[in-house]
């Protein structure tokens, strides 16, 4: 309570003879679902979704901001005010991952759709391993020990950022193979490219189509990030 270290509860009660409408049963049940220490913003977030952000210099309360979600809105916004400004806007890299690792939430894990949903959009904004400790620390709070899907899911996160970084479009895996496309805007040198496929070892090698296949026995998240970590110590 406060700063002291009595804990606080709060009773909300609801009149039997009254029917909840939707959105007061969806409220109340986003607050039953977010009750550990620092869930206040996970709450203002989905009461935004549910009536949306209104004007921006007005006093509307109403808007469609739950059909696109609230942090691709805010970039969607941020888009728009820099384009006003004449600003010239960033590529964005968004990379093709196609790993043969099973990497989801499932329903047993986070029942709530809005939730889950709310945890893949956060996932994508992941900048660093620290990012994702925090998340797992979160889930683990929320809703227990996550499954092995999830784990594989924060791993995959961590590579598609990784990604991003090293300038790849798209990476995939074989049956002991990873092979990664590269964008011409990639700051990995073409020379430490070449110099890593002479290797005697044979490890890597450069496909036909001008694809980079790194031989990897073990298709697991961790080995794949540390192969595009590697690579990343490589850059200019």
């Amino acid at each position: 309570m406060g700063r002291s270290g009595r804990r606080a509860y709060c009773y909300l009660l609801t009149d039997s003879n009254k029917k909840l409408t939707d959105v007061a049963k969806e409220r109340l049940k986003v607050i039953q679902e977010n009750t550990a220490l620092g869930s206040g913003m996970q709450i203002a977030h989905y009461d935004l979704e549910l009536r949306g952000s209104g004007t921006l210099l007005g006093e509307e309360q109403s808007g469609l901001i739950d059909n696109v979600g609230y942090e691709f809105y805010m970039e969607l916004l941020d888009e728009a005010i820099k384009e006003a400004k004449g600003e010239k806007l960033a590529e964005t890299i968004e990379p093709d991952i196609n790993l043969k690792i099973k990497a989801f939430i499932p329903n047993s894990y986070i029942s709530n759709i809005k939730l889950r949903l709310s945890y893949y959009r956060a996932l994508t904004q992941v900048e660093s391993e620290h990012d994702i400790d925090d998340l797992e620390e979160e889930l683990r709070d929320q809703f227990g020990k996550p499954p092995v899907e999830v784990i594989n899911l924060l791993g995959l996160m961590l590579i598609r950022r990784a990604c991003i970084n090293l300038g790849v479009k798209d990476i995939s895996s074989g049956k002991e193979s990873l092979v990664l496309s590269f964008t011409e805007h990639t700051p990995l040198p073409t020379e430490k490219v070449i110099e890593l496929a002479s290797q005697p070892n044979k490890k890597y090698s450069i496909t036909p189509d001008n694809r980079f296949k790194i031989r990897l026995n073990d298709i697991t998240w961790p080995k794949v990030y540390d192969e595009v970590q590697l690579l990343l110590k490589y850059c200019r």
